[in-house]
């Protein structure tokens, strides 16, 4: 557990480092830290995962430790404008699609479903409403990935 704390402390100490708006260098700097923090955010998932699909005890002190990743996550994401149009493309791959730039409507409705669904998660208590969140949560994330995300072997 203490490992666990001690890896979510850097983590988030990172991210709010880098949630200050660190200028980046350039596109490959954003896109490489918006995969970093995507990667950050599927791990948060995964280990609330096992907690949802009854393989993991619940444990809400893990949950609201996953969340707060989570929440760095997507806000150093925001901060560093990693999804600002310069930094579309540039020489690191991205499974980003075009649509995230040409559909900023579909993008914001998806960014407002996914902070209702956050909203709705730090709000949990047991574990009832854990798994109902969780749902909704997963749901949220798999919008924006079928809408904006291509898949790896693309």
């Amino acid at each position: 557990m203490l490992r666990s704390f001690a890896k979510a402390t850097a983590i988030i100490g990172l991210s709010v480092t880098l949630g200050a708006g660190v200028a980046l260098a350039g596109p490959d700097e954003a896109i490489k830290l918006r995969q970093e923090n995507f990667k950050t955010i599927g791990k948060a998932m995964k280990e609330m995962g096992g907690m949802a699909k009854g393989e993991v005890a619940f444990d809400l002190a893990k949950v609201k430790e996953q969340l707060g990743i989570m929440q760095a996550a997507f806000k150093s994401n925001k901060d560093n404008q990693v999804f600002a149009p310069e930094n579309q493309t540039g020489t690191v791959e991205t499974w980003a699609k075009p649509e995230i730039w040409t559909n900023p409507e579909g993008v914001a409705a998806a960014s407002s479903k996914l902070g209702s669904a956050l909203k709705v998660m730090s709000e949990v208590t047991d574990e009832a409403g854990f798994k109902t969140a969780f749902q909704d949560l997963g749901g949220a994330c798999k919008g924006c990935h079928d809408d904006f995300r291509r898949p790896k072997d693309q």
